[in-house]
Protein backbone atom coordinates (compact mmCIF):
# COMPACT_ATOMS: atom_id res chain seq x y z
CA UNK A 1 0.00 0.00 0.00
CA UNK A 2 2.37 2.08 0.96
CA UNK A 3 4.55 1.56 -2.67
CA UNK A 4 1.78 2.19 -4.21
CA UNK A 5 1.36 5.41 -2.40
CA UNK A 6 4.81 6.32 -3.28
CA UNK A 7 3.95 5.84 -6.81
CA UNK A 8 0.95 7.83 -7.26
CA UNK A 9 3.08 10.57 -5.15
CA UNK A 10 5.72 10.36 -7.71
CA UNK A 11 3.25 10.08 -10.45
CA UNK A 12 1.76 13.38 -9.43
CA UNK A 13 5.08 14.96 -8.73
CA UNK A 14 6.16 14.57 -12.24
CA UNK A 15 2.91 15.46 -13.80
CA UNK A 16 2.81 18.88 -12.12
CA UNK A 17 7.26 19.65 -12.84
CA UNK A 18 5.84 18.33 -16.85
CA UNK A 19 3.10 20.93 -16.11
CA UNK A 20 5.17 23.07 -15.46
CA UNK A 21 7.62 23.33 -17.97
CA UNK A 22 4.97 22.96 -20.73
CA UNK A 23 3.25 26.48 -19.21
CA UNK A 24 6.83 28.05 -18.87
CA UNK A 25 7.20 27.03 -22.59
CA UNK A 26 4.19 28.37 -23.81
CA UNK A 27 4.85 31.69 -22.06
CA UNK A 28 4.76 34.73 -23.90
CA UNK A 29 6.87 37.76 -23.31
CA UNK A 30 7.41 41.64 -24.22
CA UNK A 31 9.93 44.09 -24.03
CA UNK A 32 11.25 47.23 -25.90
CA UNK A 33 14.92 47.74 -26.99
CA UNK A 34 15.66 51.30 -25.27
CA UNK A 35 16.57 50.49 -22.45
CA UNK A 36 15.82 54.05 -20.58
CA UNK A 37 12.13 54.44 -21.99
CA UNK A 38 9.23 52.77 -20.26
CA UNK A 39 6.19 52.15 -22.97
CA UNK A 40 2.70 52.07 -21.20
CA UNK A 41 0.16 49.95 -23.68
CA UNK A 42 -3.66 50.50 -22.90
CA UNK A 43 -5.65 47.96 -24.82
CA UNK A 44 -9.04 48.44 -25.69
CA UNK A 45 -10.19 46.23 -23.10
CA UNK A 46 -9.13 48.93 -20.61
CA UNK A 47 -5.94 46.75 -19.56
CA UNK A 48 -2.84 48.38 -19.27
CA UNK A 49 0.40 46.71 -19.70
CA UNK A 50 3.33 48.47 -18.85
CA UNK A 51 6.61 47.27 -20.73
CA UNK A 52 10.84 48.07 -20.91
CA UNK A 53 13.70 46.11 -21.52
CA UNK A 54 13.01 43.59 -19.63
CA UNK A 55 10.88 40.77 -20.55
CA UNK A 56 6.94 41.40 -19.04
CA UNK A 57 4.73 38.33 -19.06
CA UNK A 58 1.68 38.43 -21.42
CA UNK A 59 -1.01 35.85 -21.91
CA UNK A 60 -0.90 34.48 -25.95
CA UNK A 61 -3.58 36.30 -27.82
CA UNK A 62 -4.45 39.52 -29.83
CA UNK A 63 -4.48 42.47 -28.05
CA UNK A 64 -6.41 45.53 -29.63
CA UNK A 65 -4.21 48.91 -28.65
CA UNK A 66 -5.88 51.98 -27.91
CA UNK A 67 -3.34 54.43 -26.74
CA UNK A 68 0.06 54.39 -25.83
CA UNK A 69 3.04 56.86 -23.68
CA UNK A 70 6.47 56.36 -23.74
CA UNK A 71 8.25 57.77 -20.61
CA UNK A 72 12.04 59.08 -19.91
CA UNK A 73 14.07 60.46 -17.26
CA UNK A 74 16.18 63.41 -18.00
CA UNK A 75 19.58 64.58 -16.69
CA UNK A 76 17.63 65.59 -13.30
CA UNK A 77 15.74 62.69 -13.25
CA UNK A 78 12.64 64.61 -14.27
CA UNK A 79 10.05 62.04 -16.28
CA UNK A 80 9.34 62.83 -19.15
CA UNK A 81 6.23 61.50 -21.41
CA UNK A 82 5.14 61.45 -25.16
CA UNK A 83 1.63 60.41 -25.75
CA UNK A 84 0.23 58.73 -29.14
CA UNK A 85 -3.24 58.93 -29.15
CA UNK A 86 -4.81 58.76 -32.33
CA UNK A 87 -2.64 57.51 -35.41
CA UNK A 88 -1.29 54.79 -33.55
CA UNK A 89 0.84 53.49 -36.98
CA UNK A 90 1.93 49.76 -36.99
CA UNK A 91 1.33 49.32 -32.90
CA UNK A 92 -2.50 49.27 -33.60
CA UNK A 93 -2.47 45.66 -32.72
CA UNK A 94 -0.17 43.75 -30.32
CA UNK A 95 0.00 39.81 -31.25
CA UNK A 96 1.86 37.34 -29.27
CA UNK A 97 2.14 33.23 -29.54
CA UNK A 98 2.63 30.90 -27.02
CA UNK A 99 6.88 31.09 -26.19
CA UNK A 100 7.03 33.98 -28.50
CA UNK A 101 9.66 37.18 -27.20
CA UNK A 102 7.33 40.13 -28.64
CA UNK A 103 10.16 42.96 -29.06
CA UNK A 104 8.35 46.46 -30.04
CA UNK A 105 10.35 49.69 -30.98
CA UNK A 106 8.35 52.24 -31.01
CA UNK A 107 8.87 56.05 -30.54
CA UNK A 108 12.40 58.06 -30.59
CA UNK A 109 14.23 59.68 -32.63
CA UNK A 110 10.65 61.12 -33.64
CA UNK A 111 10.71 62.83 -37.36
CA UNK A 112 9.75 65.99 -37.55
CA UNK A 113 7.52 65.84 -40.94
CA UNK A 114 6.87 69.72 -42.21
CA UNK A 115 4.93 70.92 -45.45
CA UNK A 116 4.84 74.91 -46.94
CA UNK A 117 2.08 75.41 -48.99
CA UNK A 118 1.32 78.83 -50.57
CA UNK A 119 -2.35 79.47 -51.10
CA UNK A 120 -3.82 79.66 -54.51
CA UNK A 121 -6.53 82.86 -55.82
CA UNK A 122 -7.50 85.51 -53.25
CA UNK A 123 -5.11 83.20 -50.63
CA UNK A 124 -1.88 83.43 -52.66
CA UNK A 125 -0.52 86.09 -49.99
CA UNK A 126 -0.50 83.41 -47.39
CA UNK A 127 1.30 80.12 -46.75
CA UNK A 128 -0.01 77.32 -44.90
CA UNK A 129 3.32 75.47 -42.34
CA UNK A 130 2.02 71.86 -40.86
CA UNK A 131 3.82 70.16 -38.45
CA UNK A 132 3.64 66.67 -37.05
CA UNK A 133 5.67 64.24 -34.71
CA UNK A 134 6.05 60.68 -36.37
CA UNK A 135 7.78 57.59 -34.61
CA UNK A 136 9.07 54.51 -36.22
CA UNK A 137 5.94 52.55 -36.26
CA UNK A 138 4.77 55.39 -38.63
CA UNK A 139 2.72 56.65 -35.41
CA UNK A 140 1.97 60.15 -34.66
CA UNK A 141 2.76 61.63 -31.31
CA UNK A 142 1.42 64.67 -29.96
CA UNK A 143 3.80 67.46 -30.48
CA UNK A 144 5.02 68.33 -27.13
CA UNK A 145 6.17 66.24 -24.23
CA UNK A 146 4.91 66.32 -20.67
CA UNK A 147 6.90 66.69 -17.54
CA UNK A 148 5.08 67.10 -13.86
CA UNK A 149 2.69 69.79 -13.64
CA UNK A 150 4.28 72.36 -16.46
CA UNK A 151 2.31 73.27 -19.30
CA UNK A 152 3.40 72.11 -22.53
CA UNK A 153 4.81 74.32 -24.85
CA UNK A 154 3.92 73.96 -28.54
CA UNK A 155 6.16 74.25 -31.25
CA UNK A 156 7.79 76.94 -32.44
CA UNK A 157 8.30 77.11 -36.66
CA UNK A 158 11.21 79.70 -37.30
CA UNK A 159 11.53 80.89 -41.12
CA UNK A 160 14.91 81.34 -42.75
CA UNK A 161 15.63 82.61 -46.10
CA UNK A 162 18.39 81.11 -48.07
CA UNK A 163 21.19 83.18 -46.49
CA UNK A 164 20.13 81.41 -43.26
CA UNK A 165 18.38 84.38 -41.90
CA UNK A 166 15.52 84.38 -39.78
CA UNK A 167 12.66 86.11 -41.08
CA UNK A 168 10.23 85.12 -39.42
CA UNK A 169 8.73 83.16 -35.88
CA UNK A 170 5.43 82.02 -34.90
CA UNK A 171 3.86 79.60 -32.26
CA UNK A 172 1.92 76.80 -34.11
CA UNK A 173 -1.65 76.47 -33.26
CA UNK A 174 -2.39 72.28 -32.35
CA UNK A 175 -4.83 70.52 -32.86
CA UNK A 176 -4.52 67.38 -31.81
CA UNK A 177 -1.70 65.59 -33.52
CA UNK A 178 -1.53 68.06 -36.39
CA UNK A 179 0.23 72.05 -35.63
CA UNK A 180 -0.77 74.80 -38.32
CA UNK A 181 0.53 78.31 -39.08
CA UNK A 182 -0.53 80.71 -41.66
CA UNK A 183 2.48 82.83 -42.84
CA UNK A 184 1.58 86.21 -44.42
CA UNK A 185 5.34 86.80 -45.68
CA UNK A 186 4.16 90.26 -47.56
CA UNK A 187 6.79 91.81 -49.72
CA UNK A 188 9.14 88.28 -49.34
CA UNK A 189 9.47 86.49 -52.13
CA UNK A 190 11.92 83.35 -53.17
CA UNK A 191 13.38 80.62 -51.36
CA UNK A 192 13.27 79.82 -48.00
CA UNK A 193 13.18 76.98 -45.04
CA UNK A 194 11.69 75.98 -41.86
CA UNK A 195 13.32 75.43 -38.61
CA UNK A 196 11.95 74.13 -35.27
CA UNK A 197 11.95 74.46 -31.80
CA UNK A 198 10.36 71.59 -29.98
CA UNK A 199 9.09 70.94 -26.30
CA UNK A 200 10.45 67.02 -26.12
CA UNK A 201 12.89 67.22 -23.23
CA UNK A 202 15.00 64.09 -23.34
CA UNK A 203 13.50 62.25 -26.35
CA UNK A 204 15.51 62.91 -29.37
CA UNK A 205 14.13 63.88 -33.11
CA UNK A 206 15.17 64.83 -36.06
CA UNK A 207 14.08 66.63 -39.13
CA UNK A 208 15.53 67.29 -43.17
CA UNK A 209 15.68 70.81 -44.33
CA UNK A 210 13.68 71.21 -47.44
CA UNK A 211 13.55 74.25 -49.77
CA UNK A 212 10.01 76.09 -50.15
CA UNK A 213 9.22 78.66 -52.23
CA UNK A 214 6.87 81.85 -52.23
CA UNK A 215 6.39 83.04 -55.77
Amino acid sequence: MRKLLYVMILFAAVSLAGLAVWAAAKAATVRIIAEDHILLLTFENKMKLRVTSKATKLKPGEYQVKKYSIYKKDDKKKTWEIRCDQRLGNLKVVMVSPGQEKILDPGPPLDVHSWARQGDGDKADTVTISFSLVGKYSETYLPYAFCGKRKPKPPVVIIKNEENEVIHKAVMSVGGAACRYVWKPGAFKGAFKLDWKVDLGPFKWEYVNKIFEVK
